[in-house]
């Protein structure tokens, strides 16, 4: 229709109804052709009001080609995996195709790798080193690499008293300290052989297998091993057993009388056992056939400790007091006459004076091969709400170099000035730290005044829980307001009227910790992680201007350890505030296997091992190793072990993947290597009266339990096999990122 006349009467309204109620029609306001629109005249903003929209594009008017570059980038970016959160991972290929001798043949395939489109077009063959671990990835321009287990040797350090490597080609030769000459605290120490004692294929040299019969070794000269009350000290053993022998005992380190000695071993279905002052304990953790693992028992002076692959799996507070009158045994209990034999393979055996931190055991498990999932700190320097601006003062230790350290309030700067102390690297993220070693460093920040409202905040790292002092605002043992450290309790000391316990904290050693506590008046409220907020009455806080002091009390108690950061001032903090103020500084970041061993923009291929001319065995399906594909979470197979089986008996595996829904799958094999022999055929019955292996899977305790006839497992070349290996796999059918690794 045409358009209705507009006229001087028509308001504004009126004359914009009847323009867009016009159509158009008679040629009157035809559409401007593309000679009259300039170029970049219609802008993002008409285009974001809608002045073009799907009525005005028809079907195919805007192509491929007419996209151009900067567009088909946005595109290209808006799909990419890192906007939809999927990081790298295979599209398709890419596992292990074959092995023949020391190679590994890549099958050809496609992956995502760093916003790259990463292909193999063929099949490409990985060579490997002999007696090595290694994992296999391939990098963003399609290029395939390996990582092999590090040598043991570089994990030497200043707190090494032993460290033994088995890679004696000659079983019955001395195995000599090889920390001699790079630690201080080593001394020649060989470890002597007895009895069966065999040179086999390790995991990053030679090992040597005890017999579990005769075989096992003694240590010679004992100086500087770690003994005496509370005394610290860590042990770590790489080894892989056998076969189940009753009462076998795979470390062995004190006094030839039970009372004074360190033992673990384990008992006839494989649970780990630790035997304190000659009684054992059942940690419930079992060992099985055939698998490599790192061993390490701590024990800070408090607490001892259990890691199996870097991951915790017991403790128990208790007091140690270790002597060393029958020094070292392997493959042998305590006792004066050798028995208890273990059938095991030792790789290698380290003995430290001072723990690692969980962190840094965390890593070497994995720069081991030995996959670990843990957290690592990430931490940022938190802002100070706005509402504490000049009455907060906050030590971030960022300077690299010199004897002061900065107070952030610039306002009403308390600038430290620092006796002794050494730069670090910050434990938590931050960039630098100051350690303190509990003799006379200090750092003196001026003078200042408690109130009746105050807030603390640190985080640290303890060397020692004895008598040490965090803070304190104080001039005397009689006008003071001291945080101090006794036996990981942390007390707060207000003048010379004893001390408050403040309760809810139990300070640990060599592990970074959050500490806040608040006071109102004479309630204080202490904060440690993440744990919930405890209260206690305490004294009023002295309110005299007296100096500061950071590590130490009045010159004395001075702190062993590290501090990352301090802030205080006098204010109440809310829950929420500190909440922040903890997630903010001891923010965390999940770390594996590839995070922590892979280069950059790579990609896991999975798993091999070689023996001294063959890969052995390989595994390019456990989501452990860190192998994505598809950008669903990575593979979800787990291999559960090789377990040992003579006549009838039942054999458990513990399922990782919970209550979701699995698909498990038993192999046979005749050695505890998993060598699957060309006439091996499984027998799988469907109840347990029947000849072969009954499976059921128990909801209530976890586990797949396998029922194995006493006619036999399976049959090779027509006959069974009544002793011989079962091995597990099990895979989660359901969408899932994976489990933590044992």
């Amino acid at each position: 229709m045409s358009i209705d006349a507009l006229t001087l009467d028509d308001d504004p309204a009126q004359a914009i109804d009847k323009i867009n109620s016009h159509d158009n029609a008679g040629g009157v306001g035809q559409p401007v052709t593309t000679t009259g629109i300039a170029d970049k005249a219609v802008t993002t903003a008409k285009i974001a009001d809608n002045a073009i929209n799907t009525g005005q594009v028809a079907d195919g008017a805007v192509t491929a080609t007419k996209l151009s570059a900067d567009l088909q980038s946005i595109i290209n970016q808006s799909g990419s995996s890192a906007k939809l959160g999927l990081g790298d991972f295979i599209v398709s290929g890419l596992n292990i195709a074959s092995i023949s001798g020391l190679n590994a043949t890549i099958k050809a395939g496609n992956a995502r790798i760093g916003e790259t489109n990463v292909s193999l077009v063929n099949n490409t063959a990985l060579t490997l080193s002999a007696r090595k671990a290694a994992l296999l990835y391939i990098d963003k321009t399609g290029n395939l690499g390996k990582f092999e287990a590090i040598d043991p040797i570089t994990l030497i350090d200043n707190n090494t008293v032993c460290l033994w490597k088995f890679n004696n080609t000659v079983a019955g030769g001395n195995i000599p300290n090889s920390a001699v000459g790079i630690s201080t605290l080593a001394v020649a120490n060989d470890l002597i052989p007895h009895g069966g004692i065999i040179s086999v294929d390790g995991w990053n040299d030679n090992a040597l297998q005890l017999d579990g019969i005769t075989g096992y070794f003694l240590g010679s000269n004992l100086t500087n091993f770690p003994t005496g009350a509370a005394a610290q000290f860590e042990i770590n053993v790489l080894l892989s057993l056998v076969s189940y022998t009753p009462n076998a005992y795979l470390f062995t380190y004190g006094q030839a009388g039970n009372a004074t000695s360190i033992s673990f071993g384990m008992d006839t279905n494989g649970n780990l056992i630790i035997v304190i002052s000659g009684s054992g304990v059942n940690t419930q953790y079992v060992l099985l056939l055939g698998i490599v693992y790192l061993i390490s028992l701590q024990y800070d002076g408090r607490i001892l400790s259990l890691l199996i692959n870097g991951t915790m799996v017991w403790s128990e507070t208790i007091n140690l007091n270790i002597t060393n009158t029958a020094g070292l045994k392997l493959g042998i209990s305590y006792d004066t006459t050798p028995d208890d034999f273990a059938n095991v393979i030792y790789h290698y055996v380290e003995i430290r004076n001072k723990p690692h931190s969980a962190m840094q055991l965390g890593a070497i498990a994995n720069n081991l091969l030995l996959p670990c999932f843990y957290d690592k700190p990430g931490g940022i320097a938190p802002t100070v709400p706005s509402a504490y601006a000049n009455l907060y003062h906050e030590y971030l230790f960022n300077e690299n170099t010199g004897s002061s350290v900065a107070d952030s309030d610039a306002a009403s700067a308390l600038n430290g000035t620092v006796t002794g102390t050494t730069i670090v690297p910050s434990v938590i993220g931050l960039a630098y730290a100051r350690h303190f070693n509990g003799g006379s460093d200090v750092i003196n920040c001026g003078n200042f005044a408690c109130g009746a409202n105050f807030s603390f905040i640190g985080v640290l790292q303890n060397d020692i829980l004895y008598a040490k002092s965090i803070w304190g605002c104080g001039a005397s043992t009689t006008a003071r307001n001291i945080f101090h450290v006794v036996n990981g309790d942390l007390r707060l000391y207000v003048n010379a009227t004893g001390y408050s316990l403040l309760p809810g904290i139990i300070i640990p050693v060599g592990v970074p910790y959050f500490l806040a506590v608040v006071i109102t008046g004479t309630t204080a409220t202490t904060y440690y992680n993440d744990n919930s907020p405890v209260k206690v009455t305490i004294p009023i806080l002295n309110s005299t201007t007296m100096p500061i002091t950071i590590g130490g009390d009045c010159g004395t108690d001075y702190f062993s350890g590290t501090i990352d950061y301090i802030m205080f001032g006098n204010f109440a903090l809310s829950q929420p505030e500190v909440t922040y103020y903890y997630k903010t500084l001891m923010l965390h970041g999940r770390m594996n296997i590839i995070k922590d061993v892979l280069p950059d923009s790579t990609l896991s291929l999975g798993f091999a091992r070689t023996d001294s001319t063959k890969i052995v065995e390989y595994n390019d399906a456990d989501y452990k190793y860190g192998k994505r594909e598809k950008a669903i979470g990575g593979n979800r197979r787990v291999f559960l072990g090789w377990q040992y089986f003579s006549g009838g008996t039942n054999i458990t595996w513990k399922n990782p993947f919970g209550t979701r829904k699995i698909k498990y799958t038993l192999m046979g094999a005749l050695d505890v290597k998993g060598t699957l022999e060309t006439g091996v055929v499984p027998i799988i019955q469907t109840t347990s009266a029947q000849y072969g292996v009954y499976t059921d899977f128990s909801g209530t305790t976890n586990r797949i339990v396998c029922s194995i006839q006493s006619s036999g497992a399976f049959i090779v070349n027509g006959s069974w096999v009544t002793v011989g290996y079962i091995g597990c796999y099990a895979e989660c059918l359901e969408e899932y990122e994976g489990v933590d690794a044992q």
